[in-house]
């Protein structure tokens, strides 16, 4: 599990970012909000890269370094070479596999275990 972002440079907003240890490490399920242009989308591009295994068109010259539980860093050199299994679902994707105009999509599908994420109204009382 990823557990932090060591370093972004040079990519979007962020242009020499370290993760400073006043900031939580990311848990088993996250939420990235915030403003617009405050660096969402720039970190759905970065965990995409993991799963695509290659830099945006664009970010060729970015870097950065995650780090997980066992303090291993992956980093931008190295998106090949890496055990984790990312799924991002961003504007990225939607442009790299839908096509409203002509009513086709590429097709994708994803099966594995599902994960009870909701909640029932009973069990919010």
């Amino acid at each position: 599990m990823i557990k932090r972002i060591k370093t972004i440079k040079n990519f979007g907003i962020f242009k020499d970012f370290t993760w400073h240890e006043s900031i939580d490490e990311f848990k088993k399920y996250n939420l990235i909000y915030g403003w617009n242009y405050s660096g969402k989308t720039t970190i759905a591009r970065i965990l995409r890269s993991f799963e695509v295994k290659s830099l945006p068109s664009g970010f060729e010259d970015s870097e950065f370094v995650l780090v997980d539980e066992n303090g291993k860093e992956i980093s931008h050199n190295n998106l090949s070479f890496h055990n984790y299994h990312f799924r991002v679902f961003n504007i990225d994707f939607i442009k790299e596999n839908l096509y409203w105009d002509i009513q086709e999509a590429n097709p994708f599908c994803f099966w594995g275990k599902r994960h009870r994420f909701r909640k029932t109204i009973e069990e919010f009382k």
